[in-house]
């Protein structure tokens, strides 16, 4: 595989997993207006105008963890209307990753901790998943007229609904 066959993050923030010692680090990531461009196109949405995070590592030989915190704002399409609207979201995460293959467990666990491959990880791309898992999979506008209203057919009336009316009976006393 040729350099130009692997894709390039959209906005990265690789540590050196070897650079820690007994205490956590924190970091502070702020994406670029190039980087929030290119993860609006991954996202498929018409623009990432905020994306930032703080994230606590701790590393031991064998665990990583990580607690953050990530904040956006994207430029988002509404489903009911197509007008754009703005979706702010605020999330906190935690997340734990094994350092070696696990062995003898069930690999389709899905409560077991992903697996790192190499001595590095990119914060960057931990905040781009964290948001495409945080994002409203159908954002709506507040205020945008129903669909349903706009498009349903129209009611059907039962031609005896007004002799229910005229003889005085209700469904609970037939």
């Amino acid at each position: 595989m040729t350099n130009q066959d692997t894709a390039l993050p959209e906005f990265s923030f690789e540590i050196d997993l070897n650079d820690f010692g007994k205490s956590s680090k924190r970091f502070q990531l702020v994406a670029s207006s190039q980087e929030r461009e290119q993860v609006a196109k991954r996202l498929a949405t018409p623009a990432v105008e905020k994306l930032e995070g703080h994230v606590e590592v701790t590393a031991t030989a064998s665990v990583v963890r990580l607690r953050g915190e990530m904040e956006a704002v994207l430029v988002r399409e509404c489903v009911a209307s197509l007008e754009l609207m703005e979706e702010r979201i605020t999330e906190s995460f935690e997340l734990e990753f094994s350092r070696s293959p696990l062995t003898g467990d069930d690999p389709f666990d899905l409560e077991a901790p992903e697996v790192i491959e190499g001595d590095t990880i990119d914060l960057g791309e931990v905040l781009v998943q964290q948001l495409s898992l945080s994002m409203a999979p159908f954002p709506r506008k507040p205020d945008a007229p129903s669909l349903a209203d706009a498009f349903a057919p129209p009611e059907r009336v039962s031609p005896f609904a007004a002799l229910k009316g005229v003889l005085g009976k209700s469904d609970d006393n037939q």
